[in-house]
């Protein structure tokens, strides 16, 4: 992966760093050595938050969820007959390493992501 993100490549790395898939409504622990491919090629990380909402009202949607007893057909076909749904996605700033350790700077991106989950 650090190879990837070296400089002059055009290569885009995306990782969910949760590790696994929740209802949506906390944001897990972040798995912090999925930031040292990052810190090893100094590369910047782009906070993202991925939210599924029901086109018609906004409200969050649990129709695409894929946790706990659910299968992947289940998941696939709850998505399918749902009302229209719309993913919305939000961005903070991309931020460096900066010298942070990769617990911290997991810990950091975590809280940036929750803050764009908060209406």
């Amino acid at each position: 992966m650090a190879e990837k993100l070296q400089p002059g490549s055009d290569a885009v790395l995306a990782i969910f760093p949760e590790g696994t898939t929740s209802n949506g409504l906390q944001v897990l622990p972040f798995h912090a050595n999925l930031f040292q491919a990052a810190i090893s090629a100094n590369a910047p990380v782009q906070p993202l938050a991925l939210r599924f909402e029901d086109a018609a009202t906004g409200q969050i949607s649990f129709a695409a969820s894929y946790i706990d007893d659910d299968t992947f057909v289940g998941s696939v076909w709850r998505t399918l007959i749902a009302p229209r749904q719309r993913v919305v996605l939000r961005f903070a700033v991309p931020q460096y390493s900066e010298g942070r350790h990769r617990q911290v700077w997991a810990a950091d991106v975590r809280a940036e992501v929750t803050k764009l989950l908060t209406p």
